[in-house]
């Protein structure tokens, strides 16, 4: 009995597949509606309840995703496949994950948001087994690169519409800026495309910017001029639209990334100045064009602000204050600008600015002259509180508070936070507060594991003895190893490490369902190594 429902299954899930890859190729594009169009449900003391396109994908993906993970559970039962084989250790490690944090909703003290969240994490855990069974381990090579690229540009250029209108006084809640992203708070815009903040917008180009300078540093072959030109157009139009985001934790994370990738190419290629120049111009052209935009949409925008006025806050905010230009006169020296203002962690949401903007403020100076200490004060703040509690003691260290709970415990710890809904503002500090020390001990033991078993089985091609003596003339053992990392592999790397370094800027899973789910896809973009991948996952 249980054979049959075990061969219904795999029927289903072959059905499945069409739909399946459907799914997987436009998610590039779903993910970058991270929040608008929003379905508001309800709201709680704790949380505010919403549902948005991602979300509703991860939901469809799930179910879709469950006669493969029935099927599984088949084999495992009836022992069909060994647990020796690596596509059944893989999902096996990685399910400890869900099944933990599922496990801390008993002592959670928030159990319905923390139960939220576990069918989230679900979810995700379904999702990218689904895409790890039946892409990778399939000879079905998924090329995601027309999508991924279409969608970025397609919200880059809703992101410099923003800034383009709000320059021109259209109110920001008609164009759905934040609001403090209008350009009342740096006398120029900084938007937040269709996610809910600018950092979350920043954080989705990551990836389409990263691929795009190897795509600018490594071109196809026999790529035409046409094309590289348009990879060269489309890498600075997104890099660009990444500065004017105005994100400091996404704008840290690239530079990171593209830190690495230098250090890399040196090493590796042969053409040292021309790459090196290359990626150079990709950072610093972007960057002077943006801040020259900035200066100009301070200068004929609504505000007060000038051209100087525009290009120092710029600077100001995006160097923690260490480079900031003398302010010039406003073009109505009548008024003043504000120093600081109180601000919550995420100052995009209360600052006095209103996205309605009059005719009777087109006067009014931008709120801030430069630098703002208080948003970053209070996101040090918040994550100090979180490991001050979770050290708090013993149990609250090894096991949390519970899935979910971060905002109720850092409240009863701390109730000068006023409200339930503060959390702190770094992942890792969150998962340490409501899983443990155990939660964080699962995942880097699951990654490492995962590590080890996609990349221990590779076979190593070993150069030949006369091969290896000129080599090592001409070569040190770092150079060598690093020309032994393929460039794919390292671009990818340098993605996770931005991914790794933005999170430690803000906290939550539904509006940073990318970072969990853009580095599965991103083998994917390689279609002519879409087969390397296969081979490489699919080892006995």
């Amino acid at each position: 009995m249980l054979k049959n429902f075990q061969n219904k299954l795999e029927d289903i899930n072959q059905k499945l597949l069409p739909i399946h890859r459907g799914f997987f190729w436009v998610l590039p594009i779903i993910l970058l509606f991270s929040y608008y169009p929003v379905i508001p449900l309800f709201s709680t003391e704790s949380s505010n309840y919403e549902f948005s396109l991602p979300l509703l994908w991860l939901l469809l993906m799930g179910i879709l995703s469950l006669p493969i993970f029935l099927a599984d559970l088949c084999n495992l039962i009836t022992k069909k496949t060994p647990l020796t084989k690596v596509p059944v250790q893989i999902p096996l490690i990685l399910s400890s994950i869900p099944l933990y944090f599922s496990l801390t909703l008993f002592w959670s003290s928030n159990k319905f948001r923390g139960l939220m969240t576990a069918g989230i994490i679900w979810c995700l855990y379904l999702s990218l087994l689904t895409f790890y069974k039946n892409i990778i381990l399939k000879k079905t090579p998924l090329s995601l690169e027309k999508p991924f690229l279409l969608g970025a540009t397609l919200a880059s250029g809703f992101c410099w519409l923003q800034a383009i209108l709000n320059t021109l006084n259209i109110p920001g809640d008609r164009i759905l800026l934040c609001l403090g992203c209008t350009n009342l708070s740096f006398g120029f815009p900084h938007p937040n495309g269709f996610a809910i903040e600018p950092q979350f917008m920043g954080n989705l180009l990551l990836a389409p910017a990263i691929f795009l300078v190897f795509r600018v540093i490594h071109p196809k072959t026999h790529q035409t001029r046409k094309t590289k030109i348009l990879y060269l157009t489309l890498a600075g139009f997104i890099i660009s639209t990444l500065f004017l985001i105005f994100s400091r934790g996404a704008t840290y994370s690239f530079f990171l990334a593209v830190a690495v990738i230098f250090l890399y190419e040196i090493f590796h290629t042969k053409k040292k100045l021309l790459v090196a120049s290359k990626i150079i111009s990709l950072i610093l052209f972007p960057l002077i064009f943006v801040t020259i935009a900035q200066g100009l949409m301070s200068e004929f925008g609504p505000t007060s602000d000038t051209f100087m006025g525009g290009v120092s806050r710029s600077l100001s905010q995006m160097t923690l204050g260490r480079i900031k230009i003398p302010l010039p006169e406003a073009k109505n020296p009548s008024t003043t600008s504000n120093g600081s203002s109180n601000l919550s962690p995420n100052y995009n949401a209360n600052t006095n600015a209103s996205t309605n903007s009059s005719p009777n403020s087109t006067s009014n100076a931008p709120l801030f002259d430069g630098y703002i200490t208080e948003s970053t004060d209070i996101r040090v703040k918040l994550s100090k509180m979180g490991l001050q509690l979770a050290l708090s003691h013993p149990g609250q260290f090894f096991f949390g508070s519970g899935l979910g709970s971060s905002g109720v415990a850092l409240y009863q710890a701390f109730s000068e936070l006023g409200s339930t809904k503060e959390i702190t503002q770094n992942q890792y500090v969150a998962i340490l507060v409501e899983t443990g020390f155990i939660g964080i001990l699962i995942i880097f033991c699951s990654g490492t594991c995962v590590f080890y078993l996609c990349y221990s089985r590779q076979k190593l091609v070993k150069p030949s003895s006369s091969q290896s003596s000129k080599q090592s003339m001409k070569k040190s053992n770092f150079t060598s190893l690093i020309s032994s990392i393929a460039p794919a592999k390292l671009y990818f790397i340098s993605l996770m490490l931005a991914y790794a370094a933005s999170v430690c800027f803000f906290s939550g899973l539904p509006n940073a369902l990318h970072i969990y789910l853009v580095p599965v896809l991103y083998p994917a973009l390689f279609a002519k190594n879409s087969y390397k991948v296969q081979r490489l996952c699919n080892t006995s």
